[in-house]
C-alpha cells in the first residue's frame, strides 16, 4: 500500500457522514463506514486473488432470519457499497446467511465461495464453530463488535469515544491465511 493509500484509508475513518448516516447500534461505527471500510480492507489482501474466482462474495451472518437494528443496516450499506465499488477489480456479491448449525454454516460458505464474513452480534455462542469454518475455508472474519475481534475473528471497526479503530487481530488474520498490506498495521489497534 502506497503512503496515499494508506492516508485514503486513515481518511475514510475520519471523513465519512456521522449523524443522519445509516446507523448502527449506539456503541458500533455507523453502518455505512463499516461496510466501505470492510471492502476496503478486503481489496489490501494480498491473498484475496489465490482465495477467489470471478466475484468476491461477502457473507453477512446473522442470529436471524431477518436481520434487524445495527445488522440490518449493515446487510443494507453492503448492498449499497456492492453496486458503487469493485474489490481487486472484481465485482462484489453480497449475501445474508442466518447462522443455523456449524455443519450447514461450514458447507453454506464453501458453497458460496465466500471471500469474507461479517459476524453481527448475537452469535458470541457460535463463534468458536465460526472461526473454525473461517480459518478451515481461508474467510476473512469481521465484525463491529470489539470482543467478538478479541475472542478471535480478524477484523473489527469500533468506536474509542467518537474515533474509529480498526482493530486487526494478527493470529486470526494468520489462520485464516489472509496478508493485509503491512502499511494498514499503522493506522490499527494490533491485537497480538
Amino acid at each position: 500500500m502506497t503512503r496515499f493509500q494508506a492516508l485514503v484509508l486513515t481518511a475514510a475513518f475520519c471523513l465519512l457522514p456521522g449523524p443522519g448516516a445509516l446507523q448502527a447500534a449506539p456503541e458500533q461505527l455507523e453502518a455505512d463506514r463499516q461496510a466501505l471500510l470492510l471492502l476496503k480492507t478486503l481489496s489490501q489482501d494480498k491473498n484475496l486473488k489465490s482465495r477467489v474466482k470471478e466475484r468476491v462474495v461477502v457473507v453477512l451472518v446473522s442470529p436471524t432470519e431477518n436481520p434487524g437494528g445495527s445488522c440490518g443496516a449493515v446487510l443494507s450499506a453492503l448492498h449499497a457499497q456492492s453496486k458503487e465499488m469493485t474489490v481487486a477489480g472484481l465485482k462484489v456479491q453480497i449475501i445474508h446467511a442466518p447462522f443455523q448449525t456449524a455443519e450447514s454454516f461450514g458447507a453454506g460458505l464453501e458453497k458460496l465461495g465466500a471471500a469474507a464474513i461479517y459476524v453481527c452480534g448475537g452469535l458470541e455462542a457460535h463463534l468458536g464453530a465460526i472461526r473454525a469454518e473461517t480459518r478451515r475455508l481461508s474467510v476473512l472474519s469481521v465484525s463491529g463488535v470489539e470482543s467478538q475481534v478479541r475472542s478471535g475473528l480478524s477484523v473489527g471497526f469500533v468506536l474509542r469515544g467518537e474515533k474509529a479503530v480498526l482493530l486487526l487481530n494478527l493470529p486470526a488474520l494468520r489462520e485464516e491465511k489472509v496478508f493485509l498490506d503491512p502499511a494498514l498495521l499503522r493506522v490499527a489497534e494490533v491485537i497480538e
